[in-house]
């Protein structure tokens, strides 16, 4: 999803230079959307927020920083990367 936005914002850029563009204007025609714009309404539901104790950040500080831990993902990783495109060239 980064990379979609990140893409769009790079076309916008050069895009916006131009005063004749109006390469998106069809997105809007009646012709290409029949039934009108889709309006998308995207909500998540309710959560009880509850802070977290220092116990808990303790917990995941030490996860974010656990070397071991780091060091087995990564091999992990190489060692995916490596059945999957090892033998390509």
């Amino acid at each position: 999803m980064h990379a979609c936005v990140i893409l769009h914002n790079m076309f916008l850029e050069d895009e916006r230079f131009d005063p004749d563009f109006t390469g998106h204007a069809y997105l809007f025609s009646d012709a290409a959307q029949p039934a009108g714009v889709p309006v998308f309404n995207i909500s998540r539901p309710a959560t009880v927020h509850q802070a977290p104790t220092v116990a808990d950040l303790i917990t995941n500080s030490f996860k974010l920083h656990n070397r071991r831990e780091h060091f087995r993902l990564r091999d992990d990783l190489v060692t995916h990367l490596w059945e999957v495109h090892g033998l390509q060239e």
